[in-house]
């Protein structure tokens, strides 16, 4: 009220005088109600921009001013226009009108004016980059740096969404952690439309080309993935688990989330999962007040979800860890649901060996019950709708830990799975090193192509995976095979060509019979030939007979030259 007064009394005294005059009459009408509640302190937790003056500074405000109005100094937002350059008179009152708008816009739900500059800070609670002007992001290579271009940033900075929340917050991850890679977050499935020029273009790089005219595709219909156990006899796969985030309609996404709407949402979604029978049946485990021995056996499961990352800490997506968070398990530890983790749910089935479809199957079943009684947001472009965009579509991961470690080997591995949409993990996650030839395999899609089809993205690379390795290790045992009987080859002749001295002494007393033989004329050809053969016989050693050791080293030879 009074900085509209000031733009209209250029008077320090009249302005002195009608401050003192609006406390008194409010203080002996019946207006007082409305003034006290404009001027009563706040909680410390609510920013919502109210006077926080104590009763006593207002009760001492209400008294007539004794001191005279020439030696007042107004403070330095109270001065009049005319005490200042003419150059600054204007932007005065311009800051002083920005700040009604914010105020107004925060307290009254009243749409900012174009001199607004917005804000989420006063309903996630958390420092936010500025909105004044186009955030720096340096040298980062994030998606969300690459298209905040100004042209993009003079048709969102200054919107809001259906709750209230400004382009700070989807920006604040890539602003604090310049290494991202996406960088940017929804605080409600509505920051998809009202920020379309920003979100269209991170979407459609990450996502193959999606365009903003796609539409997608949901199915969670089991009976229509095709084959059966890629792997019956456990032979290369370890395990398969498939998983799918899931958010509630109506409600704001993990980044813009109240504490009152995420107790409310780990309300209702306890209330089904308490419902599930057969295989589905189990126990929640909120994370706030777990005991050391539950908790300990969680981990020991790997069921146990840890605080969100710096990435999602900058989202504001941690906010009142761990109230409102806990874990799902079923009795036979193969489905599980995170509840407010990154998403408002994550579901997962899984079990050991490959039995691909029998996990699919559990899945579907869990998920279409929990999306009947809850509803799901999901819209007809962009799918089940997530906090992270790369998340979009199907939200779902369906993966296999796979022993390859022939493959693997492959120059090509990479790009082969490149080439067949699959996504290449260690076993310990993503960045992380395979273990004894065991790789991560899942789909690399999420949108613009169905669950199932996600599914069978993943089930035909692994079949193709496990053939390609059964070809390579025959090759190994083909070659291993050839290399032996080389070696086994190669020893006879080598044993031919050095022979011991034994043998080579009949070989000189036939030589030296056979000269002396050709000389006495009166022996026959006959004779010869005869004791030729009889000393051939009795002199040459049986092929059989143990070789001796001069022998026996032209064969370690012979095989180490056939290894190499």
């Amino acid at each position: 009220i009074n900085l509209r007064i000031l733009e209209k009394h250029n008077s320090p005294h009249f302005l002195q005088t009608h401050t003192v005059f609006s406390f008194k009459m409010g203080c002996g009408s019946s207006s007082t109600k409305h003034i006290d509640e404009r001027n009563a302190p706040v909680n410390a937790d609510n920013d919502n921009g109210a006077n926080n003056t104590p009763p006593a500074a207002m009760e001492a405000q209400s008294k007539p001013a004794e001191a005279k109005p020439a030696e007042t100094k107004p403070a330095e937002s109270e001065q009049e226009s005319d005490d200042l350059p003419p150059s600054d008179r204007k932007s005065v009152h311009e800051k002083d009108n920005v700040k009604v708008e914010i105020e107004k816009a925060k307290t009254e739900g009243v749409a900012p004016t174009e001199n607004t500059v917005p804000s989420s800070e006063h309903l996630i609670h958390i420092p936010l980059v500025s909105l004044a002007e186009k955030p720096d992001f340096g040298d980062s290579k994030s998606l969300a740096a690459k298209y905040c271009t100004q042209e993009v940033w003079d048709q969102v900075s200054k919107k809001t969404t259906k709750n209230g929340f400004a382009f700070d917050i989807v920006l604040n991850s890539a602003y604090e952690n310049k290494d991202s890679g996406i960088g940017c977050y929804a605080p409600e499935p509505d920051a998809y439309v009202t920020f379309a020029p920003f979100f269209d273009k991170v979407i459609e790089e990450y996502h193959n080309g999606f365009k903003p005219t796609d539409k997608h595709t949901s199915c969670m219909d089991p009976a229509q993935l095709k084959g059966d156990n890629p792997d019956p006899e456990n032979e290369f796969i370890v395990s398969t688990r498939i998983r799918v985030g899931r958010n509630l309609d109506g409600i704001p996404l993990a980044p813009g989330i109240s504490k009152e709407q995420r107790l409310d949402v780990e309300k209702r979604v306890t209330e089904v999962l308490k419902s599930f029978e057969g295989d589905l049946s189990g126990n929640y485990y909120p994370l706030q007040g777990m005991d050391e021995e539950t908790r300990q056996k969680l981990v020991d499961d790997h069921f146990l979800f840890k605080r969100g990352d710096r990435f999602l800490d900058a989202a504001g997506a941690n906010r009142n860890w761990p109230e409102g968070r806990g874990i799902y398990h079923s009795d036979d530890k193969r489905f599980l649901v995170w509840v407010n983790e990154e998403d408002e749910l994550r579901i997962i089935s899984m079990q050991m060996g490959g039995d691909v479809r029998e996990v699919f199957t559990r899945l579907c079943k869990a998920v279409n019950t929990l999306d009947d009684k809850l509803k799901f947001a999901h819209s007809e472009h962009l799918g089940y709708l997530t906090s992270c965009p790369t998340n979009l579509g199907t939200a779902m991961r369906a993966s296999v830990h796979i022993k390859i470690p022939l493959v693997s080997q492959q120059d090509n591995f990479k790009e082969w799975c490149k080439e067949r949409q699959l996504s290449i993990r260690g076993i310990h996650g993503e960045h992380s090193e395979s273990a004894g030839g065991i790789y991560d395999i899942s789909n690399k899609r999420r949108l613009g192509l169905s669950d199932v089809e996600c599914v069978q993205t993943m089930y035909d690379g692994v079949v193709a995976l496990i053939a390609w390795e059964k070809e390579l290790r025959a090759q190994q045992q083909k070659q291993s095979g050839e290399e032996e009987t080389t070696t086994e080859e190669t020893s006879p002749a080598a044993t031919e060509e050095q022979p011991t001295e034994d043998e080579q002494k009949p070989e000189e007393t036939i030589t030296t019979e056979e000269t002396s033989e050709a000389k006495a004329e009166e022996t026959t050809t006959e004779q010869t030939s005869e004791a030729v053969a009889d000393e051939e016989t009795t002199e040459v050693p049986s092929q059989q007979e143990t070789a001796t050791e001069e022998e026996q080293k032209p064969e370690e030879i012979t095989t180490e030259e056939t290894s190499e």
